[in-house]
C-alpha cells in the first residue's frame, strides 16, 4: 500500500406555475450546491462536507463517462464488473461492500435515480457533455432525502438550454469495437430555453459474451420567472448487457477473456417530470417506469409516481427548509427456473405496492463569529402490500407491513475566511427494497426490518491560494443492516456492524499550466456482534488512492495522467473471513486533449500498464476452486472527437 501511494504522489508531482417573466438569474463565481439544503446555495454556506466538480474539473478529468469521473473522487468507491463504459458497476460511499449501491443515494437534478429494487442507479444514459457539475455530499443525507442516503449523496446537475453552444456533437471509437455518438442541441430566447441530449454506445466488450448496447435521450424545457425556473424534463433509455459470468481462479489466470455464461440482461426506462425551482419554493411531480429481464428467466416492471414540494424561508437569524416527499411504487415480477441441483422447477409471479410519505424540517441558526448550528428531523412512513402466486401449484401467499422511522441530525459548524470545520451527529435509516424481500428462486416473501444507523462525523476544508484541502472522518453504527446471506441464499437483517472511514482530498493549481488532485479513502467495516463478531465486511477495500494530474502543454493542448489504487479486500460472501484477500490493483490512465476553438480531440489510454486485474469477485466455499473473479479489460485506447456549433 505505502509503495503504491508513494508512486501515485511522486508521479503526480512530476507531471408547475407561471409567473411574470424576467431576466436570467445572476451569475456568481462561487461554486453552487443544492445537495446540502435542497435549495441552491453557495458552497461556503454548506454546513457539511460537499465536494463540487464543475465544468472545468470535468473537462480536465480525461474521463468519458460519469462513472469514470466518480471513480477519481476521494470517498467514492466505484467497483466495476466489466469496465469499458459498461453500466455494470457499484458506487459505495460508506464502506458497505455488496450493498453499497443501496446505501448511497444518486440524484439527477435533485431527483432520485435509486429505485425501490436491487438494480441500483443507472448513469450510462446521461452524456458527460451535458453535465454542468457534480455535487458529492460525504455523510448522511437522510433528513433531506430519506432512503438510501446513509453513506453519502451524489447529485448530477445537467446544463439547461441557457448554457453552452447551440449544438455539440461527439463521436467515439475505441478498443473492443467500441463506438458511440452523442448529440446535444440547445435553443434559447430571453426567458425560455430548451435542450435535448441523445447518445448511443456499442461495444463488443473485453470478454467473450460481454457486449453491451446503450441508448439515451434527455430533454428539458425551462422558463424563467423572476428568480424562479419552471419547466418539464423527460428522458428515455435502453440497455442490453451480455453477462459472461465470473471466472474461477484457474480460468481467470489462464484465459481472463473467457465466458462461462451466454446470458443477457435488458432494461428500458422512461421518465417525465414537472419542476419548479427558486430561492424560496421548489418541487417536482414525476413519473418513472422501468422494464427489465435477465437470463431469459426473470422479468420485472416497476412504476413510480412522486411529488416532492419544499419551502425555504428566513426568520430572524434562522434559515428554515420544510418539505414533504410522496412516493407510490408498484413492482410486478416473474421468475421461472428449471429443476437443478439446487431444487425442483419453480415458476412464480409477485405484485408489490409500496407507499411512502415523509415530512422533514431543517433549521440553520447563525450564532455569529462564524459559528452556526444546523438541526434537522424527518419522519417517514412506508407501507407494503406484497403477494406471490406459485404458477405451478396455483397457491398464493401475501404479506403486509407498516413501518415508521425518524431521522435527525445536529451539526455545529465554524467558518473563518476560507476555512470551514464541522462536527455532526445524526441518525439515518434504509428501508429494504422490494426484491430484497421476494425470492426470485422460490417466490418466498420474507419481510425485513428497516436498517437504522447512528453517525458521528467531523470535517474541515481550507484554501490557501491555489491549494485546497478537504478532510472528513465518520463512524456509523448500524443495526439490522440488510445484506445477503450466502449460506441461506436469502437477504437478511445482519448482526450489528460498524463502518469507520476517512476521506482526504488535496488540490493544487500551478497557474494555468498544471493542476494536481490527490485523494485518499480509508474504510474499516466490521461486524460488532454475532457469529462474525470482529470480522471484516467483504468487498470493502481498506485503502484506495486517486490521482489526477493535468499539464497544459500549449494553449490548445493538454496532457494528463491519472491513477486509481484499490487495496486488498475479502472476496464477496466471505463474512467468515476464511479465504484469502482479493489482490490490490493500480490502474493508470493517460489522456491527451487538443482543443482549439469550437472542437476537441481526446485520446485516452486506459490500464496504461496493461495489468490483469479485477475489481469484484466472490468466494464460494462449496467449490473446489472457491475464488471467482470479474476480469477488467487490459490496455485499451479510446479516441473522442467533439465539435461545437
Amino acid at each position: 500500500m505505502k509503495s503504491s501511494v508513494l508512486l501515485l504522489a511522486v508521479s503526480g508531482l512530476s507531471v408547475l406555475c407561471a409567473l411574470p417573466a424576467a431576466a436570467a438569474e445572476p451569475v456568481t463565481s462561487e461554486p453552487i450546491t443544492v445537495t446540502a439544503t435542497r435549495f441552491a446555495t453557495g458552497l461556503s454556506n454548506s454546513p457539511v462536507s460537499v465536494s463540487v466538480l464543475d465544468e472545468q474539473d470535468i473537462a480536465r478529468s480525461g474521463t468519458t463517462s460519469i462513472t469514470e469521473l466518480l471513480q477519481q473522487q476521494a470517498g467514492v468507491q466505484v467497483l466495476n464488473y466489466f469496465g469499458n463504459s459498461s453500466s455494470q458497476s457499484r458506487i459505495d460511499m460508506g464502506g458497505f461492500g455488496a450493498t453499497g449501491g443501496e446505501n448511497t443515494l444518486v440524484l439527477l437534478n435533485g431527483r432520485r435515480l435509486n429505485d425501490v429494487d436491487l438494480s441500483g442507479a443507472t448513469l450510462a444514459a446521461v452524456p458527460l457533455a451535458s453535465v454542468a457539475r457534480v455535487e458529492i455530499l460525504h455523510g448522511s443525507g437522510s433528513v433531506l432525502y430519506g432512503d438510501n442516503a446513509v453513506g453519502g449523496v451524489i447529485n448530477i446537475v445537467t446544463k439547461t438550454g441557457f448554457e453552452g453552444p447551440a449544438v455539440v456533437v461527439e463521436a467515439r471509437a475505441g478498443s473492443y469495437s467500441t463506438n458511440g455518438l452523442a448529440l446535444t442541441a440547445n435553443a434559447r430566447s430571453t426567458d425560455t430555453a430548451a435542450t435535448v441530449s441523445a447518445q448511443g454506445l456499442d461495444s463488443d466488450g473485453y470478454r467473450d459474451n460481454s457486449a453491451f448496447r446503450q441508448r439515451g435521450l434527455v430533454a428539458e424545457v425551462t422558463r424563467l420567472a423572476g428568480e424562479r425556473r419552471y419547466g418539464l424534463r423527460a428522458g428515455a433509455s435502453s440497455e442490453t448487457n451480455h453477462l459472461p459470468g465470473a471466472l474461477n481462479e484457474p480460468l481467470y489466470l489462464s484465459n481472463p477473456r473467457a465466458a462461462i455464461d451466454d446470458a443477457e440482461a435488458n432494461m428500458e426506462q422512461r421518465s417525465a417530470e414537472l419542476f419548479l425551482s427558486g430561492p424560496d419554493i421548489a418541487g417536482e411531480l414525476g413519473l418513472r417506469s422501468k422494464k427489465q429481464d435477465a437470463y431469459g428467466t426473470t422479468a420485472a416492471d416497476l412504476e413510480t409516481v412522486s411529488f416532492t414540494p419544499r419551502y425555504s424561508t428566513t426568520l430572524w437569524h434562522q434559515s428554515l427548509v420544510a418539505g414533504i416527499d410522496v412516493y407510490r411504487s408498484t413492482l410486478s415480477t416473474q421468475a421461472a427456473f428449471p429443476p437443478s441441483s439446487f431444487g425442483p422447477a419453480t415458476s412464480n409471479a409477485s405484485d408489490t405496492r409500496r407507499d411512502s410519505l415523509a415530512i422533514y424540517l431543517t433549521d440553520a441558526f447563525d450564532l455569529g463569529s462564524g459559528f452556526g448550528i444546523n438541526l434537522g428531523v424527518r419522519h417517514q412512513a412506508v407501507s407494503l402490500d406484497m403477494t406471490n402466486a406459485d404458477l405451478l401449484t396455483g397457491s398464493q401467499t401475501g404479506a403486509q407491513s407498516n413501518d415508521q422511522l425518524n431521522a435527525w441530525e445536529a451539526t455545529l459548524s465554524w467558518r473563518q475566511g476560507t476555512t470551514r470545520t464541522y462536527v455532526r451527529a445524526a441518525e439515518s435509516f434504509r428501508f429494504p427494497v422490494l426484491d430484497e424481500m421476494w425470492s426470485y428462486f422460490t417466490g418466498g416473501i420474507t419481510l425485513l426490518r428497516p436498517q437504522t444507523d447512528q453517525h458521528v462525523e467531523l470535517g474541515v476544508s481550507t484554501a490557501l491560494g491555489p491549494t485546497t484541502l478537504e478532510a472528513n472522518a465518520f463512524r456509523i453504527l448500524v443495526k439490522d443492516e440488510i445484506g445477503f446471506n450466502d449460506a441461506t441464499f436469502a437477504n437478511e437483517n445482519l448482526d450489528p456492524t460498524r463502518h469507520t472511514g476517512f476521506n482526504l482530498s488535496w488540490r493544487a493549481a500551478y497557474g494555468e499550466r498544471a493542476s494536481l488532485r490527490l485523494g485518499w479513502t480509508y474504510r474499516d467495516a466490521s461486524f460488532r456482534a454475532g457469529a462474525f463478531d470482529g470480522n471484516t465486511i467483504p468487498e470493502v477495500p481498506r485503502n484506495s488512492v486517486t490521482l489526477v494530474t493535468v499539464w497544459r502543454v500549449t494553449e490548445h493542448q493538454q496532457l494528463g495522467l491519472d491513477g486509481v489504487y484499490t487495496g486488498e479486500r475479502y472476496f464477496g460472501n466471505d463474512s467468515a473471513n476464511v479465504g484469502k484477500n482479493m489482490p490490490s490493483n493500480n490502474l493508470w490512465k493517460l489522456h491527451y486533449t487538443y482543443a482549439p476553438p469550437s472542437w476537441k480531440l481526446r485520446l485516452t489510454v486506459d490500464n496504461l500498464t496493461n495489468v490483469r486485474t479485477a475489481d469484484l469477485g466472490y468466494y464460494a466455499s462449496f467449490s473446489p476452486n472457491p475464488y471467482f473473479y470479474y476480469p477488467l479489460p487490459v490496455r485499451s485506447v479510446t479516441c473522442t472527437l467533439e465539435k461545437s456549433f
